[in-house]
């Protein structure tokens, strides 16, 4: 077997959003097939992609630079012909095109789940799908309400419990202000009011950039 690597890159006139890339010998990787997932004016670019291996297939989930139609699958079963299945609007769950940050910046997946966060913007910042049933169509499983408030910059998970490193909004919504955040995500998402705050003053504005989870240790 092959080993590949799903790259997303950002707008450009001249360059595809998605390319897949043969690793197989890490001195020569090969590009073996790209995608434009956008309107074809290859202006929008990708922000962030994560991959699910299932039975009827493999699937790319990626984050479109757009204020609407944000979340794309994309069907990589056959690598070398990547096909775009299907596209989602966040507008349908209270995300505002017109908001602040409309764009979702960050996804990941734990088994057939896929957790994706936004920056402040207006509507929820924090939303999960489902594609165990239907891959090609992801189902909303809850969303954050949008008074959470909050940049999300990076998600770890245990498929129980969802860890966001997050920036408080501008003001911060909360005094003082978690950067660290523990969602309980095995119904619909719930803030457990559990987390971590680095200084514990008010008007705190720092922000926890990147996670990396392993067993019951989570890197911040």
């Amino acid at each position: 077997s092959r080993h590949y690597m799903l790259v997303t890159t950002t707008g450009s006139i001249q360059s595809n959003d998605m390319w897949i890339i043969d690793v197989e010998d890490v001195s020569h990787p090969t590009v073996i097939a790209s995608l434009e997932t956008g309107d074809e004016t290859h202006t929008g670019g990708l922000l962030d992609v994560t991959l699910v291996e299932h039975h009827t297939g493999n699937f790319a989930y990626a984050l479109q630079d757009s204020s609407t139609n944000q979340l794309v699958v994309v069907d990589v079963s056959d690598p070398r012909t990547p096909v775009l299945v299907h596209t989602r609007s966040f507008e349908m769950y209270g995300v505002h095109p017109s908001g602040s940050n409309p764009e979702g910046r960050v996804i990941t997946r734990y088994g057939n789940r896929l957790y994706i966060g936004l920056r402040t913007t207006i509507g929820p910042e924090f939303l999960v799908f489902d594609v165990e049933d239907n891959p090609r169509n992801p189902q909303f499983v809850g969303a954050l309400p949008s008074s959470f408030d909050h940049s999300i910059y990076d998600i770890a998970t245990n498929g129980a419990y969802a860890f966001l490193a997050i920036k408080p909004g501008n003001p911060p919504s909360g005094l003082p202000t978690r950067e660290l955040i523990i969602i309980d995500v095995r119904e619909t998402p719930r803030d457990t009011g559990g987390g971590f705050n680095a200084t514990n003053t008010t008007n705190d504005t720092e922000g926890a950039m990147s996670l990396y989870l392993i067993g019951n240790t989570l890197y911040m």
